[in-house]
């Protein structure tokens, strides 16, 4: 009983081996790859965008602020260097 179910396994690998070789995969053509790129980056824009403005604007305020202390400490570093 067994030897039969791997005779018969062993047949159905060997057809789908040799049927699987003669057969081309279609490709894609490169408007079709451009298309599907970009409704996938659109689809992740949707997800990705809102998340991406909630972190600009989180973070914005401490940029603004480190900014602002370098220009103050270079301003300040000028001022205090010797003229040459």
């Amino acid at each position: 009983m067994k030897f039969k179910s791997l005779v018969f396994a062993g047949i159905a690998l060997l057809a789908l081996s040799v049927t699987a070789c003669k057969s081309k995969p279609k490709l894609m053509s490169p408007e079709e790859v451009t298309k599907m790129v970009d409704e996938k980056v659109a689809k992740e824009k949707e997800v990705l965008g809102p998340e991406l403005d909630k972190l600009c604007v989180a973070q914005t305020p401490q940029l603004v602020q480190a900014a602002v202390d370098q220009l103050v400490a270079e301003a300040q570093a000028a001022q205090t260097a010797p003229a040459q």
